[in-house]
């Protein structure tokens, strides 16, 4: 009967020893899957930020745009008012 109860309390303490291994391990690697979750929030939230700041560039460059006047059109359109008062026509170069 000792023996049997001896057995009993050692298979015992044997199966809460693989139990707590198998805690202790579960345990980490619930850790490392928060520590990978947070890391994958911090950067959506990084690429969240980088493409709206870059979607506020592209809005901004393309209202400047509306706005911009060709260069080649403007040196054009001078050289030409310059040729007309150059040759004494005034009216036209207005």
């Amino acid at each position: 009967e000792i023996a049997e109860a001896n057995a009993a309390r050692e298979a015992g303490a044997e199966e809460l020893r693989r139990a707590t291994e198998a805690a202790q391990a579960a345990s980490a690697r619930e850790g490392e899957h928060v520590e990978r979750y947070r890391r994958v929030e911090e950067e959506l939230r990084e690429t969240g930020a980088a493409l709206e700041a870059l979607l506020k560039e592209k809005s901004k460059h393309l209202d400047e745009r509306e706005h911009l006047v060709d260069r080649r059109l403007v040196t054009s359109t001078l050289s030409q008012c310059l040729e007309h008062i150059a040759s004494g026509q005034r009216a036209l170069a207005k």
